[in-house]
């Protein structure tokens, strides 16, 4: 799928797709699209800052906030590269 569809129908603006492009730089899974879906909005007051990442085979990672981004490339390459 090309970006301008990917965009369109996401209603995500074709900017800000490259501005994350950008910062995610040579993420390994460059140009891979995960999906990745928010479960639920919890209450402000009850925010834990952590992030769930759901891979492939049942796999998941839990990331809070400050991580490291190469260690978290690092993590996803080997799981999704375990069959």
């Amino acid at each position: 799928m090309s970006v301008t569809e990917f965009c369109r129908r996401h209603g995500v603006a074709a900017s800000s797709f490259f501005g994350w492009k950008r910062k995610l730089g040579s993420f390994p899974a460059a140009g891979v699209f995960v999906e990745a879906k928010i479960a639920a909005a919890l209450p402000a007051a009850s925010a834990v800052s952590v992030m769930e990442i759901r891979l492939r085979h049942g796999r998941r990672v839990l990331v809070g906030r400050g991580f490291d981004r190469d260690l978290l490339a690092e993590v996803i390459a080997v799981l999704e590269g375990l069959s």
